[in-house]
């Protein structure tokens, strides 16, 4: 199982967990449904896929169970980017 760390519209933290299935499923149909289902922000599907990818490329080690990445979308005209608390930032982790 994989989650996603992002800040909604709100700046509200949300943990959104998903399963992602090798050979079945696509990160890029992933990361359409996050956008469909107004979980992230289309401006962010590209670059949720692409880490989404690099994510699940290492999976198998140890040390690469996280990746954390700029957002596209950005942050709000009073906030500054902050990898630590995710502001403007997302972190993608595989649960077991």
């Amino acid at each position: 199982m994989q989650v996603l760390r992002v800040r909604n519209q709100q700046r509200e933290l949300n943990d959104i967990k998903f399963d992602f299935t090798r050979g079945t499923d696509s990160v890029e149909g992933i990361a359409h449904e996050l956008v469909t289902a107004e979980l992230i922000d289309c401006h962010d599907l590209v670059i949720v896929a692409a880490n989404l990818q690099k994510l699940i490329e290492h999976a198998d080690e140890k040390d690469r169970r996280s990746v954390t990445f700029a957002l596209n979308s950005g942050v709000a005209t009073n906030e500054i980017p902050d990898e630590r608390t995710l502001t403007g930032f997302a972190q993608i982790s595989i649960i077991d």
